[in-house]
């Protein structure tokens, strides 16, 4: 007789998750389809590192990143920066500084 854990299971390495993040970026990207991913940090170092590997992802397979903090008041929309950018399926949209706005 085998025993089952009840437990949840632990989290993998940086690296599991991360592959994890790009795996579903690639089949948004493959498939053409619109994706909104919101991922919650343990630190800022963690954040900057994932945040680094996927630009790098992205980058080398040619995709234009756009980084876009929450806070900045000239931004009004996404729709705004699709529609002025050119080649718009090609671009993917980093948006952070949420923890900036005010409560």
């Amino acid at each position: 007789m085998s025993e089952t854990s009840t437990s949840p299971q632990a989290p993998g390495s940086f690296h599991e998750r991360m592959d994890v993040l790009t795996q579903e970026l690639e089949l948004s990207l493959r498939w053409n389809r619109p994706c909104l991913f919101w991922v919650a940090y343990s630190s800022e170092y963690v954040r900057a590192d994932s945040a680094s590997l996927l630009e790098n992802s992205l980058l080398d397979r040619e995709y234009k990143v756009v980084w876009i903090h929450a806070s900045d008041a000239s931004v009004n929309s996404l729709a705004f920066w699709q529609n002025s950018l050119t080649e718009a399926g090609k671009v993917v949209f980093f948006i952070d500084g949420f923890n900036d706005l005010p409560a």
